[in-house]
């Protein structure tokens, strides 16, 4: 008996300030189109409702509000919130969400500028995870400095495309691409030769990729300097800020996470281009759960065991 002809269907998206796009392969094109839109759709209400500078969104109504009395956010956000918390103590501090105020003091400065280190430091006075109380018992958030604001930028991607590829899967899609923009990329299954989903990751230096991944039924996810970044006197400042420094990252650098979950791997390769590189892997035992590398200079690659050669 024949097998049925395989299809890719391929559809796109423009959220979060980025591309997020959908690679789909099945037998019934019609199907693969029906559910990758409604995971389109997750998406774009995942992106609506946890924006950071959207002022009617889910995240800015808690950030004005939390630091008055316990908000109730909905089940999705405080199970992400939940998660962030677990990452932030997972690395040492290095990824943490209350980043807010740094993120508005270093996007009000014009490219040709940076802020001043009174306002960095004034803006780092008010982060630290440990002001917000998340309750289990009545999925209430509670900022205990009014101050304190969210960013979920370093993970929101992540989550975004976790909760498409469940949609896809409880759909019959079960072999597929998902990716957001160059940031984290979710393999479904196998591609239709039956191999594994490669993946390159840019070099930082010199045009091409200089690693790739081979994904199946996994997720990566690339933080770097270059691509997301501006000139000042000849320093490229990127988009990840230390949140204990209040400084951004400078210098050609990347890191990579390679995991089960986009969430988590988002958030680890954010937390990583925060920190120390020099820092070891094995003091943070979440790394342990994923191949992770940073790629600092020509000459210094570092890995965690798991990751290839």
């Amino acid at each position: 008996m024949p097998t049925s002809p395989t299809h890719t269907v391929r559809l796109a998206t423009d959220a979060m300030a980025t591309r997020f796009e959908l690679v789909l392969v099945g037998d019934d094109p019609s199907h693969l189109r029906a559910a990758g839109e409604e995971a389109i759709r997750e998406i774009e209400r995942i992106a609506t409702r946890f924006s950071f500078y959207d002022k009617s969104s889910e995240l800015s109504s808690l950030n004005r509000q939390a630091s008055v009395a316990p908000q109730r956010v909905t089940g999705d956000l405080f199970e992400l919130l939940q998660m962030c918390s677990r990452v932030h103590d997972q690395t040492g501090g290095a990824f943490d969400p209350t980043i807010g105020p740094l993120m508005r003091t270093w996007s009000f400065a014009a490219e040709s500028t940076l802020p001043s280190k009174e306002d960095i430091q004034k803006a780092v006075s008010s982060v630290g995870w440990k002001h917000v109380r998340i309750n289990p018992s009545d999925y209430t958030v509670f900022f205990d400095r009014p101050e304190i604001a969210i960013d979920l930028g370093g993970i929101a991607k992540g989550w975004a495309l976790d909760e498409a590829a469940s949609l896809l899967q409880e759909n019959g899609v079960h072999r597929g691409l998902l990716h957001g923009g160059t940031s984290s990329v979710i393999a479904l299954g196998k591609p239709s030769d039956g191999t594994l989903w490669k993946v390159g990751i840019d070099d930082p230096y010199e045009e091409g990729w200089f690693t790739q991944a081979h994904l199946d039924n996994e997720s990566l996810s690339v933080s770097a300097i270059h691509g997301k970044s501006h000139e000042v006197r000849g320093i490229e400042y990127g988009h990840v800020i230390d949140p204990t420094t209040g400084e951004a990252r400078t210098g050609p650098i990347v890191a990579s996470v390679q995991g089960s979950t986009a969430a988590y791997t988002d958030a680890w390769s954010t937390a990583l281009i925060a920190m120390d590189p020099s820092t070891p892997f094995q003091l943070f035992p979440g790394i342990s759960q994923a191949a992770s590398f940073i790629k600092t200079d020509k000459n210094w690659i570092i890995r965690s065991g798991n990751w290839p050669e």
